[in-house]
């Protein structure tokens, strides 16, 4: 079987709902939606990350990383809207 981006997400989001303040949640819940090429709600989540700890480096290096594939597919989505 196949990797199943929603029932990973639904996972990720009920932890969230338990520890909303832990920054690995938000930013492993970034990555299953990047890795579904839902690169706005990956950016939310990486967001998220930073706003719970913002020296999480991780979150920094994805969000520059979605940028650039952005950029490299040349999509309209380059202005994420982020807080």
């Amino acid at each position: 079987s196949g990797f199943d981006a929603e029932a990973v997400i639904a996972v990720y989001e009920e932890a969230i709902k338990r520890d909303s303040a832990r920054a690995d949640i938000t930013y492993n819940l970034g990555v299953i939606h990047a890795k579904a090429k839902r690169w706005t709600d990956a950016v939310a989540q990486f967001d998220r990350s930073l706003a719970a700890d913002s020296t999480y480096s991780a979150a920094k290096t994805a969000i520059a990383e979605v940028e650039r594939i952005l950029e490299s597919e040349d999509t309209q989505i380059l202005k994420l809207k982020r807080p």
